[in-house]
């Protein structure tokens, strides 16, 4: 084979570099698309997931900003069921230092005082009843009145009213009731035998019955001396600490999570938490991703759709049936007391049918000395044994008579000491029906009755906010009240005082009045100018401006079905998140031009959402529960039986006070579940649309404008 032409090496070079260049051109070119398109591309979905971060995390703020007032409602709530578990024992009175000696707490202490002296264990020693029994009964009972019913009126007097008042006024009476029933048993030690046997067996029981219970009345009085200094001591904590400083703190951190002045009447243009929170994810998020971030509404105009509840009324309405009333029971008598009186009322006729047969036997006795003397005097047969034997016979006539007048004496005094007894017994009756039909309870004069709304009230988000924690506190304490403080019927004067003591407590902080004294033993409610008008947030719409049932919860006109109800929800609860950056080539923007000179705007929509049950209530409905509601400002478990305020109340086991918070969650009526949450959805056109209306959104708004016109052939699926 003969050797290459050296030329021929060389042409093939050159053809070989020419095709060669083209070839590197045209893949450099392909190269430079495919680079620049998946550049564009990485762009889009980095872009696109900006978007979607900021619209997901705009409405987790948003649905912490609704957590958190829903937290704040329910600390105003635990912190006013606080002020209402101590003020329903003493009272407002308590903080002020009123005392007072009521007049129908004197008449009671001056019943028991005259009967402290006739009640000490008495009668004819025949029946058991020596002088050492008397003086030891007298001595227990005047130890008793010393504390209960004592005659200096300045230790008598009552520095602690509500439920300790109430209790110690059913005490007081109930002191009446054994004091009599004493009494009245010593009727029994006075019938003379044979007869007085068997009602002085009664006497002994009702003694010992009376006594026993009198001991058990002592000592609920000392445990009720004990929770009346607790009351007085407890002032730092409940009007200093809470009332004062506490619960306006928390009021006033709900005003800043909703964007609202404190006290502001209209809304306020300040900055919340939420919005702090969205201008600062906007900025971070925006760093993150290298893109400008927007979201519409903007950061700092957006406002969580709540609002305070409508101011509270100070006109006053008629008393709800829950409310309660302050009529003393009369002192009830038991079944073995009226037993008592008709065996001593039958032994009473025996006694005087016997004071009659006496007579009668005297009468015929005197008969008889009469008939014998006018033999002695007439019969002139008569023999002088005879006369010795008629003699005799009168003699022992002269002694029968003598003994019956001794006994006919001894009857009758016996009688008439009876009837002295009964007839003072009879006269104490008199008194102790004569008693005050009211209470004098100082706290049922200074209820704001002429002020306080209850029918309003009852229904406030306020109320519903903190009756199920009262209901949940207190249920340990009636627990304890009922196996300590069994006879002073403290658990229901509690019920009654504390529920109310919530609707006292939520309309002073709802108006900014307060209870002032104006004497040792008067106060009144009055505007406090350094008290400031308390609001509660709840749900946009959730209450009407007036009427007696302001409330609609569940029954919002955004909660409708309609077109319009759907469209304000939307608005309410959904943004968009907007990102944007300005679109530059990898490779040669002359040969590979933007296809848009305003950038790359990418968006996209969440929602925030309560995942709880959703069951309003009949709007008008007066249930016994709660109604399970997800979209409002309080989330209830909706597993939990969540009381209204008047519903029958939760007990538990007896427990001390400090183990009230434990103890309450037996109860379980005051358990919350938090559960405002987000979610990424598909951009509504509505949305769209009104973000693209936004003045302030720059080279976004185009492509946004862009983006609304072509919504409906974008929408694939």
């Amino acid at each position: 084979m003969s050797p290459r032409h050296p030329n021929l090496t060389r042409l093939r070079r050159g053809q070989l570099s020419l095709v060669t260049c083209i070839v590197v051109l045209g893949m450099v070119v392909l190269l430079g698309f495919v680079g620049n398109a998946g550049h564009i591309v990485s762009l889009k979905v980095g872009t696109q997931n900006a978007a979607d971060a900021i619209a997901f995390s705009n409405a987790q703020w948003q649905a912490r900003g609704m957590n958190a007032i829903t937290a704040t409602n329910h600390l105003l709530g635990e912190a006013t069921a606080l002020v209402t578990i101590i003020e329903g024992l003493g009272g407002p009175e308590v903080d002020v230092r009123i005392e007072d000696y009521p007049a129908q707490s004197e008449a009671v202490d001056k019943i028991n005082q005259q009967l402290v002296k006739t009640a000490p264990i008495r009668g004819l020693p025949v029946y058991g009843v020596v002088p050492p029994l008397t003086q030891a009964d007298q001595k227990f009972l005047d130890f008793l009145a010393k504390f209960v019913s004592p005659t200096d009126k300045q230790k008598a007097k009552h520095k602690a009213f509500a439920t300790i008042y109430d209790a110690k006024l059913t005490l007081k009476r109930d002191m009446t009731l054994r004091l009599t029933v004493k009494t009245v048993a010593n009727l029994g030690f006075f019938v003379p035998p044979p007869w007085g046997y068997i009602s002085a067996g009664i006497a002994w029981a009702a003694h010992l019955h009376s006594t026993v219970e009198l001991v058990k009345l002592g000592k609920e009085w000392f445990i009720l001396e004990g929770l009346e200094i607790v009351a007085r001591a407890a002032k730092p904590l409940k009007v200093d600490a809470i009332e004062k400083q506490l619960i306006p703190a928390l009021a006033a951190h709900g005003d800043f999570i909703a964007g609202r002045k404190p006290g502001a009447t209209g809304e306020s243009k300040i900055p919340g938490i939420v919005n702090v929170a969205l201008g600062d994810n906007l900025t971070h998020l925006g760093e993150s991703y290298k893109v400008t971030a927007a979201t519409f509404p903007r950061a700092n105009t957006y406002r969580l759709p709540i609002e305070p509840e409508p101011a509270s009324s100070t006109t006053g309405s008629i008393d709800e049936p829950e409310w309660g009333n302050d009529i003393p029971a009369p002192p009830k008598m038991d079944s073995s007391f009226d037993d008592m009186k008709d065996d001593l009322n039958e032994r009473k006729q025996k006694a005087i049918r016997r004071i009659a047969a006496l007579q009668k036997d005297l009468r015929d006795l005197d008969t008889q000395e009469a008939d014998l003397n006018k033999r002695l005097a007439e019969d002139k047969d008569l023999t002088a044994e005879d006369r010795q034997a008629i003699n005799d016979e009168k003699a022992s006539i002269g002694k029968t008579r003598q003994d019956k007048q001794a006994t006919l004496v001894k009857a009758k005094e016996d009688l008439a000491r009876m009837e002295k007894e009964e007839r003072d017994m009879d006269e104490t009756m008199k008194n102790i029906s004569a008693l005050p039909n009211t209470s004098g309870n100082l706290s049922v004069q200074h209820l704001p009755k002429q002020f306080l709304n209850q029918a309003e009230q009852r229904y406030s988000q306020w109320t519903r906010a903190t009756h199920p924690y009262i209901d949940a506190f207190r249920a340990p304490i009636l627990g304890m009240f009922r196996d300590q403080l069994e006879k002073s019927e403290a658990a229901d004067h509690y019920i009654k005082w504390t529920n109310r003591y919530a609707l006292v407590n939520v309309w002073k902080f709802r108006t900014g009045f307060r209870f002032k004294k104006q004497s040792e033993k008067s106060g009144t409610w009055a505007k406090d100018p350094s008290a400031k008008q308390l609001a509660m947030y709840v749900m946009k719409d959730s209450y009407a401006k007036s009427g007696l049932r302001r409330d609609r919860k569940g029954h919002e006109p955004w909660t409708l079905s309609t077109g319009a109800a759907k469209r304000e929800a939307e608005k309410m609860f959904t943004s968009i998140g907007m990102a944007h950056r300005k679109i530059e080539p990898l490779f040669s923007p002359s040969l590979y031009p933007v296809a848009s000179d305003d950038g790359m705007t990418t968006f996209a929509q969440a929602i925030y959402y309560n995942g709880n049950e959703q069951q309003p209530a009949p709007i008008g409905a007066k249930q016994p529960l709660q109604a399970k509601l997800g979209w409002d400002t309080l989330n209830w478990d909706p597993t939990a039986a969540t009381p209204e305020w008047g519903s029958p109340p939760s007990e538990t086991g007896a427990k001390w006070p400090w183990e009230i918070f434990d103890g309450a969650q037996d109860a379980g009526t005051a358990k919350v579940k938090l559960n405002w949450q987000a979610k990424l959805m598909p951009v509504t056109k509505t949305r769209l649309q009104a973000a693209a209306a936004d003045q302030l959104l720059g080279e976004m708004r185009n492509n946004l404008g862009l983006s609304a016109v072509l919504y409906d052939g974008m929408v694939t699926h």
